[in-house]
């Protein structure tokens, strides 16, 4: 009897001990959860703190805003000063390109694109009689294409009035029969009253265009009387002091400037001859004269 009263106080005893050690491992699993369920809480909530930061961040001050107007008008200003009217310069060398110069009906708009042509099949012209001659035939209510122009100006080597030839070769004597050479300044007179390079000049440039050219090694360079610029000089010419009406000695220096890198045209003051990059920012200068390249 005594034996199983002490079999049973064991077995009580284990129980409890069980019990005790299930309540503890409860507990440290509860606690464990509810820890975990803090945490998250504690993320999922939002920081105060940094939403001040992120006001300040987006909302600009009137200092900054008109900094980011200013620099958007002037974008702006750069983008519209790139555009260019179409003309004989800028046109593409193709159909499209041959299209809008033939509908300008301007002989000299054509003459210039005719010569782009050539230099692009890499020849030179070697008879402006010829090449004015040819002229009339692809512009205005004669335009054909630039399929036929293409074929005309690979032809102008050959035959007794060839007016081209391959740049690297020597041109070819012209016969009588051929008739008198053209005038090369003839179409240069009637440029249809297009200034060329004036989208991109100030208005004190523009306004002092003549419709005076002169011609030079790389090609024409037009007048404009009573305007210079500092802003864009490269450099002196060789020529020192007043060379202002010295056609010869104009000449020398627009010829420097065909040889010299980023040389548009020159500056002719009564203090002396300047070559130019730019004549962006050109002044109103009595008594000067300024030659600026046609095709820069």
């Amino acid at each position: 009897m005594s034996l199983c009263k002490l079999v049973v106080a064991l077995v009580c005893w284990q129980a409890a001990l069980m019990s005790s050690a299930t309540e503890e491992t409860c507990d440290a699993e509860c606690m464990a959860t509810q820890a975990g369920r803090s945490m998250l809480q504690l993320s999922d909530s939002p920081n105060k703190k940094s939403e001040p930061k992120v006001q300040e961040e987006e909302e600009a001050t009137p200092v900054q805003k008109a900094v980011s107007a200013k620099k958007a008008v002037t974008s702006s200003k750069s983008k519209a000063k790139k555009t260019k009217t179409p003309d004989a310069s800028n046109v593409a060398l193709g159909e499209s390109g041959y299209s809008t110069i033939a509908a300008l009906c301007c002989n000299y708009e054509m003459e210039e694109y005719i010569r782009r042509v050539a230099g692009n099949e890499k020849l030179k012209v070697c008879d402006e009689g010829g090449l004015q001659g040819i002229v009339p035939f692809f512009v205005c209510e004669n335009a054909q294409n630039y399929t036929v122009l293409l074929r005309e100006v690979k032809a102008a080597t050959t035959g007794t009035c060839a007016w081209a030839a391959p740049s690297s070769g020597s041109c070819k004597k012209k016969s009588r029969a051929c008739g008198a050479p053209a005038d090369p300044m003839s179409h240069r007179r009637r440029n249809c009253g297009r200034n060329d390079n004036s989208q991109n000049l100030d208005l004190a440039m523009q306004n002092a265009a003549t419709n005076e050219f002169v011609e030079s090694n790389c090609g024409t360079h037009q007048q404009y009387t009573d305007v210079s610029s500092a802003t864009g000089e490269l450099g002196p010419c060789r020529l020192k002091g007043n060379i202002i009406g010295n056609q010869t000695a104009m000449k020398l220096c627009l010829n420097q400037c065909c040889s010299a890198p980023d040389c548009i045209g020159i500056s002719m003051k009564p203090t002396g001859t300047t070559l130019q990059t730019s004549f962006d920012d050109a002044e109103v200068s009595s008594g000067s004269v300024s030659y600026l390249h046609r095709q820069r």
